[in-house]
């Protein structure tokens, strides 16, 4: 698996962040969008000590940072037509802006339909961060994109409204639900666009992912910071043979409801991502013997997934937790056995190899020959050990 892993300790802005996959291995070249008025420059820089990639886009008549003139969405959704890059690119790109107008429109209070004007990244240099970053993402077409928690900055920003407070209205819209924290820096650190391309792209965050560190970017800012160099660190890590992430579990405690009408809650469980349900007997308070029910779940499942265990159990609340998991990677594949065609599940672990025949294809092929099925299952255990 290819994970990218984003260290925003320094907080991200777009700008940042292309410099970053560009150092990280993108060729500068393919970042060519088709847009007549605009060039785009790479630089290598050091800050405090550390070489970065500079990002920048110019105006090509003035050789001046790009216009800061403001579009309407729909006008920016016709620049990220008319460029010559990837469709999956400009669905990137597509969704990064209809994030940000959602952010506008409800910091503005303005109703779907209505005319839109992006400001802080309604500016020709911030449309072009974000087309470059769509292609940046869609050249490295990582299977998982985990970003560390997210320094905002503080203080106050000039923008287009006045003086605002650090993070920016449309940036905390942005963040919501994204673990942010400020370390005191009195600089706006996280912008928009940054915040925005953590919301349509982030799996997963925390510390680094466990795996192999193939290779590092890092991209500039345009400030100097006082403590540290004002860098994006991108890493592009791929995990080891064996599969191990972090999941989350859900548990909670009930003594007033039955097995019978707890089974259809296992269902509905399973229907809406849960990875796993179990139930274990326990003495509750009062010595009421009761049951202890526990839901494994990726991170975009676990909200729907308690919210369906409060509403459909009498439970008062849950309690949950991240944790890691460490498990074989898994394939199936067929298998012509002496008795028929059974499906074969294969987990490698490093130096350990699994190999587990299904067991309702087991069933299936008991019934057709009319053998009990642990022969079946036995026989084939043994002949799938050459497979």
């Amino acid at each position: 698996m290819k994970i990218l892993y984003l260290d925003c300790s320094s907080g991200i802005s777009g700008d940042m962040a292309v410099g970053a996959m560009i150092d990280l291995g993108v060729p500068f070249d393919i970042l060519n969008i088709g847009l007549e008025n605009i060039e785009m420059k790479q630089e290598r820089i050091s800050k405090k000590g550390i070489l970065a990639v500079k990002f920048d886009v110019f105006d090509k008549s003035t050789h001046q940072h790009a216009d800061h003139s403001h579009h309407h969405i729909e006008d920016i959704k016709k620049v990220i037509l008319q460029t010559n890059i990837s469709d999956s690119a400009k669905k990137i790109a597509f969704d990064i802006f209809n994030v940000i107008a959602d952010a506008e429109r409800i910091v503005h209070g303005t109703p779907k339909g209505k005319p839109l004007h992006l400001h802080e990244v309604g500016a020709l240099d911030s449309i072009a961060d974000i087309i470059c970053l769509s292609l940046c993402l869609d050249y490295f077409k990582p299977d998982k994109i985990v970003f560390s928690h997210v320094n905002t900055g503080e203080g106050t920003v000039k923008c287009a409204h006045g003086i605002l407070a650090v993070p920016a209205p449309a940036t905390v819209e942005l963040l919501k639900n994204i673990p942010v924290y400020s370390d005191g820096t009195k600089l706006e650190l996280t912008t928009p666009t940054g915040a925005a391309f953590i919301k349509i792209s982030a799996d997963e965050f925390g510390g680094l992912p466990l795996g192999k560190i193939v290779k590092t970017g890092y991209g500039a800012g345009s400030r100097e910071l006082d403590t540290r160099p004002n860098i994006l660190r991108v890493m592009l890590i791929e995990t080891l043979e064996t599969e191990s992430d972090f999941i989350y579990q859900i548990e909670t405690q009930i003594d007033d409801m039955t097995a019978e009408t707890l089974a259809p809650v296992f269902k509905k469980l399973f229907k809406n991502g849960a990875l796993d349900v179990y139930v274990t007997q326990i003495l509750m308070k009062k010595q009421r013997p009761g049951f202890l029910i526990t839901v494994l779940t990726n991170q975009e499942y676990k909200s729907r997934l308690e919210k369906i265990i409060l509403n459909e159990t009498t439970t008062f609340g849950v309690r949950s937790w991240e944790v890691n998991r460490t498990c074989f990677v898994r394939k199936i594949e067929k298998f012509t056995s002496s008795l028929g065609t059974v499906r074969v599940k294969i987990g490698v672990f490093e130096d350990i190899i699994k190999k587990i025949p299904e067991f309702d294809d087991c069933m299936l092929l008991a019934k057709k020959n009319n053998i009990p099925v642990y022969k079946v299952y036995n026989k084939i255990i043994g002949e799938i050990e050459y497979m």
